[in-house]
């Protein structure tokens, strides 16, 4: 439970410094106003998390099987008894 808290408070730092930086450095940035930039802002975040699902699954590991399951999954089915 311990590891949950730390993760949780990590994700929650992480957040507020992301959230500064796009407050104080975003303003200085010129993005165009363009129907492109609006559509690589909307389509971009999806096909980042598309590729790196699909990545996961192209090696065979679910996202919510930790690697060493996986590890004596595969090994227990190359090595059958």
């Amino acid at each position: 439970m311990a590891d949950s808290w730390g993760f949780i408070v990590k994700l929650l730092i992480v957040s507020a410094l992301l959230a500064i930086a796009i407050k104080t450095v975003a303003p200085e940035l010129s993005v165009p106003e363009t129907n492109m930039s609006a559509l690589l802002a909307v389509t971009l975040p999806p096909l980042g998390v598309g590729i790196a699902l699909g990545w996961r699954a192209w090696q065979g590991r679910s996202p919510n099987q930790p690697e060493s399951k996986q590890l004596e999954s595969s090994q227990s089915e190359s090595n059958p008894k």
